[in-house]
């Protein structure tokens, strides 16, 4: 209701929900249970996509609504998010998967040549970051290319197929 504790929570969820985005995930122990690294999995995941949604919720009240954030509205009305759009259902399928294996299979790691330094020292961060860097270039570059076949040779023609036979019987 336009309160300064509303304000408050809002850019305190923020907050939370950039951290969460931003926050790389480093690699575990390879060893580690299966049991452990699926329920690490998915509690990732849930809150990265609880974050994403929050931050959406902000883009997407009205304008005179207290929690609208008008620079991140306006940053995503940028025309170039529209090619990414198309493929962003397709890319949300795959992207966290496929950071999971990059993270957690050495055998991939490796054969992309970006195994992480062996220890986490304050005197290798540029290594640690190099790292990360690579993690996302590949992540991204992996999961739009497998978003964009699979976004037209699978959803393109399952739409078309849909629009054929429902739309074509309510007119």
């Amino acid at each position: 209701k336009g309160t300064t504790l509303g304000f408050v929570f809002s850019w305190i969820f923020t907050t939370i929900s950039l951290a969460m985005i931003i926050t790389p995930c480093l690699p575990a122990d390879d060893n580690a249970p299966i049991e452990a690294q699926l329920f690490a999995t998915a509690a990732l995941r849930t809150l990265a996509a609880s974050s994403v949604a929050f931050l959406l919720y902000r883009t997407l009240v009205p304008s005179y609504h207290n929690w609208h954030w008008p620079v991140l509205s306006s940053f995503f009305c940028l025309k170039i998010w529209e090619p990414l759009s198309k493929l962003s259902f397709c890319s949300y399928l795959i992207h966290f998967r496929l950071l999971m294996e990059l993270c957690f299979r050495p055998q991939l790691r490796s054969m992309l040549n970006m195994d992480p330094p062996n220890h986490f020292d304050e005197n290798r961060m540029m290594d640690w970051f190099l790292y990360l860097g690579k993690l996302f270039v590949n992540g991204a570059l992996i999961s739009y290319g497998l978003a964009f076949i699979m976004h037209y040779f699978v959803e393109v023609p399952c739409l078309f197929v849909t629009d054929y036979y429902f739309k074509r019987r309510v007119g």
